[in-house]
């Protein structure tokens, strides 16, 4: 039996639901106000989470009843639902000792100031830069904190007011009501994954098929189904959140070009498209270097990138993300709402006050590429 028809239609659905998500915000500038899909993942999250605390205090109960009086069976199950609870103990992320403070770079944390006080937030955000083509906002330490995360080649390679919009961007999601980043919906995802990878055998057969395999079989097919269990009620819990991350993204985005503009925001999105030249500069640098370093040169093919392999690039990209269960929406679709709703910049990065950051970040440079190197080392399996 095919399951692609199945599939194909749950695509189109989920595609159908994203465009009409997406003309939502085209015709008008709403934000990510809570609807019943939303309702009902904080619900079942929640619910999962006092079931994970239940299983904490049975395990404890099971523990007091294998020995008061003596239990076999609950000796043996007591100390696994013990350390199944143990192992998906909600985290609490750690902030980042290696920020970047405001003596290191004050015309930096100036930038990032300004952007606040246009989005109303009045926690100072942390800030740490990695090798990354990437950026993100999460909350970190108890009383949780706002810490955001910026690549270097992001940085240098966008153009100044574009990479005020990524910055807001980020930091709009301290105030966008994003409900993947709630700690019941973390730490729900977090513990069906670990309950359905604990659960999951590695094969139904070992490496040859004896008769202990064969009278083991109904156990091993049963620890399937149970950890498929877990994974689609992750699954579920994803599908029913979709909608609302992609609200908070589409919110962020409106918020974001409030602040940048939205030509600058138009165009920073679009250059997400060619994040794929981050590889080919780093390996081009190593071997051929034309340019001071590996973000200098990611610049540089961004600015000579042709507008055949951009349009590639873009239909490559979109293709893998037209569903309304991905956490963003596709680009093309936040391109759509941005430029229904032209705004002027807000925080104004000129070129002096940009050429006064980059100098500020330049002593970062230098570590931060030997990490690029062994980290695209890693990803291509050679040592540099």
């Amino acid at each position: 039996m095919s399951f692609k028809p199945i599939r194909r239609r749950w695509q189109n659905l989920q595609t159908r639901n994203a465009g009409i998500l997406r003309d939502v915000f085209v015709v008008q500038v709403t934000s990510s106000r809570p609807t019943f899909r939303y309702w009902l993942a904080q619900i079942m999250a929640v619910g999962i989470f006092i079931g994970y605390l239940w299983l904490g205090v049975w395990s404890v109960w099971a523990f007091w009843r294998s020995v008061h009086p003596l239990h076999f069976g609950y000796m043996f199950v007591a100390p696994l639902a013990l350390g199944i609870f143990i192992l998906a103990f909600p985290r609490i992320q750690k902030l980042p000792k290696d920020s970047l403070t405001e003596t290191q770079a004050p015309e930096f944390h100036r930038l990032l100031a300004a952007i606040a006080a246009h989005l109303h937030i009045s926690d100072p955000v942390r800030v740490t830069i990695d090798a990354n083509f990437n950026a993100f906002m999460a909350q970190a330490g108890l009383p949780p904190r706002h810490w955001m995360n910026i690549g270097m080649p992001m940085l240098l390679s966008l153009a100044p007011q574009e990479g005020v919009f990524v910055m807001a961007h980020e930091m709009a999601h301290a105030v966008n009501g994003d409900p993947k980043r709630g700690f019941f919906a973390s730490q729900a995802l977090r513990f069906l994954y670990h309950m359905g990878n604990t659960w999951r055998p590695h094969a139904l057969f070992a490496q040859g098929v004896g008769i202990m395999d064969i009278v083991t079989l109904p156990f091993t097919l049963a620890m399937l189904g149970f950890s498929w269990f877990f994974i689609a009620l992750a699954w579920l819990l994803l599908q029913l959140s979709g909608e609302a991350s992609q609200r908070a993204e589409y919110h962020a985005d409106l918020l974001a070009a409030s602040v940048s503009g939205s030509a600058a925001a138009l165009t920073a999105l679009d250059k997400l498209h060619l994040t794929e030249l981050y590889d080919h500069a780093i390996h081009k640098h190593r071997h051929m270097p034309e340019h001071a370093h590996s973000f200098a040169e990611l610049a540089h093919q961004m600015q000579e990138v042709s507008a055949e392999r951009w349009a590639n690039l873009r239909a490559e990209q979109e293709q893998s993300s037209l569903s309304l269960d991905s956490s963003h929406p596709p680009t093309l679709n936040r391109l759509a709402v941005i430029a229904a709703h032209p705004t002027e910049a807000k925080v104004l990065l000129d070129c002096a006050w940009a050429e006064r950051i980059k100098i500020e970040l330049t002593p970062l440079i230098a570590p931060l590429q030997k990490q690029a190197f062994e980290e695209y080392g890693q990803r291509i399996g050679l040592l540099y």
